[in-house]
């Protein structure tokens, strides 16, 4: 039942890639509907923002998403993907093939998908294991791979001020233990952050480069910035229990989502790496 409502839901407001947010349609009831349905999936919205950009600029008949989830781009779009993640578990699309597999050995032709995107995945990995995943996306892509994650000292200072305001909310007494329970699980996957820390660009663009060697490709690689530190912490502030900010956050973004997704200021919390093959 879930799945077909999701379905449903997922078939009205898309394609994503075909919709542009303007001023001449800012007011367009469909979009504000999809603003809505985009913005009360933050976790996703925002860096997905920039893969349905990258999409829109290109032919692309064969997409992998590393790293998905059981929903992943198919959120947004009306095409078949292929998800590969440890954990599938969850509703789905139809149109969205699971496969079951590590970043690190793909099971997957040299050059089988035109477009690999894999978005805030490599931070979750071991330092010894993210040159081999960088490799494994260069090695399955034909065209084009997207690389998103959250990168450098702004984001590592962002993520130490959320788990801050996160423990300080967790010491609060009128909290119930299920509260509690929730309020942790919503920022547990800040704990591999921690554990095995964020990269730095330069590191990410040494494994392109090793991995480029070792496969005798050539690629250009182009870096931009998303997601202010700022929208970021907020919105993570906003999901806590009892918070007041939930409510104004999703009417923020109803209006501004345009504004919202573009903001840089003052540094951004991810980085998109994309390279595209030659």
């Amino acid at each position: 039942m879930l799945e077909r409502i999701l379905d449903k839901l997922h078939d009205f407001v898309n394609p994503w890639e075909k919709i542009e947010f303007n001023k001449s349609n800012f007011f367009s009831p469909k979009v504000i509907l999809k603003k809505i349905y985009f913005w009360m999936d933050r976790e996703h919205a925002i860096r997905y923002t920039a893969v349905l950009k990258e999409l829109r600029k290109g032919n692309y008949a064969d997409i992998l998403e590393v790293g998905s989830g059981p929903l992943g781009l198919s959120r947004f779009i009306s095409r078949k993907i292929v998800g590969v993640d440890l954990d599938m578990s969850g509703p789905h699309h139809q149109y969205f093939s699971l496969v079951g597999a590590s970043v690190t050995a793909l099971p997957f032709k040299e050059k089988a998908f035109d477009f690999v995107v894999s978005l805030d995945m490599l931070e979750h990995l071991p330092l010894e294991q993210r040159p081999l995943a960088v490799l494994e996306l260069l090695r399955v892509a034909r065209k084009k791979i997207i690389l998103g994650l959250p990168c450098g000292d702004k984001a590592r200072w962002i993520e130490a001020k959320a788990l801050e305001a996160n423990n300080k909310t967790l010491n609060q007494a009128k909290l119930s233990s299920d509260e509690k329970k929730v309020l942790l699980e919503r920022v547990r996957f800040l704990a591999d952050h921690v554990r095995y820390g964020l990269p730095y660009k330069e590191e990410i663009e040494t494994y392109f480069q090793q991995a480029a060697i070792v496969l005798n490709c050539r690629y250009k690689l182009r870096i931009i910035e998303n997601e202010s530190i700022y929208v970021w912490f907020f919105s993570i502030a906003s999901r806590m229990p009892q918070s007041y900010l939930r409510f104004i956050r999703i009417l923020i973004c109803i209006i501004f989502f345009p504004i919202l997704a573009r903001l840089e200021w003052p540094a951004c919390y991810r980085k998109m790496f994309i390279a595209e093959k030659e």
